[in-house]
């Protein structure tokens, strides 16, 4: 995301990747500023892989929580639940 936050992560610079994935997991955990969130839906608005990435999260920690009494997803389990998908997918 850097100084501009409408780039797209779809050049696969790990940097910029690195990045998003951070700011994903901070919006997802409800533990971005509001300004973050903004700056992460603006890019999100402009990159396929990061809206894609978001919409994966948000439905696999949904089905996580609700399977786990409410409790708070740890982000490992996501990352390998994602893993396992994209590995499928392809």
């Amino acid at each position: 995301m850097g100084s501009n936050s409408t780039d797209t992560c779809g050049d696969n610079s790990s940097e910029k990747n690195n990045s998003c994935i951070e700011m994903l997991n901070l919006v997802l955990d409800d533990e971005a500023t509001e300004q973050q969130k903004a700056d992460f839906e603006k890019h999100m608005e402009q990159c396929m892989p990061c809206y894609e990435n978001y919409k994966l999260d948000v439905v696999i920690k949904q089905l996580i929580k609700k399977t786990c009494c409410g409790k708070k997803v740890p982000q490992t389990m996501v990352e390998e639940i994602r893993s396992k998908v994209f590995l499928k997918a392809d």
